[in-house]
């Protein structure tokens, strides 16, 4: 959200049809390779349901269905959208941070399970450890990792000067062209 990225090639799992729509509109955002250019979509199915509905899922795949492999108009987008897209669920009205009064109530603001965690790779922590010791930012070498590919360590193999928020993952599933590959 809130990021003007322009991408060729766009490869995404399958997600509720309002977030595949929101994903396909990065796609050759900006036209710089001209009219005539289209943007490669590439869709496949997720390993687990989380952090959606199997409702949500199977809706999502037939509006892929019926979309097809072949060019797509907005205005064809808009109307499948129309056709295929779930209902929202409504807001019950409560909002943690309005309830807690003069002070903030320690709590979760959402009701999901963490389906990532954010992760410092294997590769990089050499680079942070020098980072976090000069002071210095460090932001850009966080990847949000799926909770399946954390690595599990104990408090004697953890590094010490790692914040405690970060996990660590396998740096050689790291792809600078993919991001991080669970396969």
């Amino acid at each position: 959200m809130s990021l003007d990225l322009d991408a060729d090639v766009l490869i995404s799992e399958v997600a509720p049809i309002s977030s595949l729509v929101q994903r396909f509109g990065r796609a050759n955002r900006h036209l710089a390779k001209g009219w005539e250019f289209r943007a490669r979509l590439l869709i496949y199915q997720p390993e687990k349901v989380s952090p959606y509905t199997r409702e949500e899922l199977a809706a999502a795949t037939t509006f892929l269905t019926e979309l097809g492999a072949g060019d797509v108009s907005q205005s064809q987008l808009a109307e499948a959208l129309e056709r295929y897209a779930t209902s929202e669920p409504l807001a019950d009205g409560s909002a943690r941070f309005l309830e807690g009064g003069y002070f903030a109530v320690r709590g979760e603001f959402r009701d999901i399970d963490e389906f990532a965690l954010p992760c410092i790779l294997t590769t990089d922590l050499d680079a942070v450890k020098t980072l976090i010791g000069a002071h210095k930012a460090y932001d850009g070498f966080i990847v949000n990792v799926p909770k399946s590919h954390v690595l599990e360590t104990g408090d004697e193999e953890r590094p010490k000067w790692l914040p405690k928020y970060l996990s660590m993952a396998n740096g050689d599933l790291y792809s600078h062209e993919r991001g991080f590959l669970t396969e």
